[in-house]
């Protein structure tokens, strides 16, 4: 794996680390975003579980959950997506 591509995906992993251990979202998504990883679809699974993080809000790793999802989105560049991580990065810090 191209080490631009295993950076991708340490970020994404510590992001999942930082979620609650108890999801509130469908089965199905984290799923999906397993699969996503598996084939090596960095940028769906990063969507994902954006998707799965802004389902939640207010527990204690929040904010560290967001600013690994942005490292990530801007690793890979992916401009819209880092606007929406940054804008999550921002709600979470103000929220604790």
């Amino acid at each position: 794996m191209h080490n631009d591509l295993k950076q991708s995906l340490r970020y994404i992993a510590a992001a999942r680390y930082y979620l609650p251990v108890t999801l509130a979202t469908p089965s199905a998504w984290e799923a999906e975003y397993q699969e996503y990883l598996h084939h090596s679809e960095f940028g769906l699974a990063l969507e994902k579980l954006a998707d799965i993080g802004s389902a939640h809000s207010g527990y204690s790793e929040e904010t560290l959950f967001w600013e690994e999802c942005l490292l990530a989105a801007e690793h890979m560049k992916m401009d819209a997506e880092s606007a929406r991580c940054r804008a999550k990065l921002l709600e979470s810090k103000r929220a604790h």
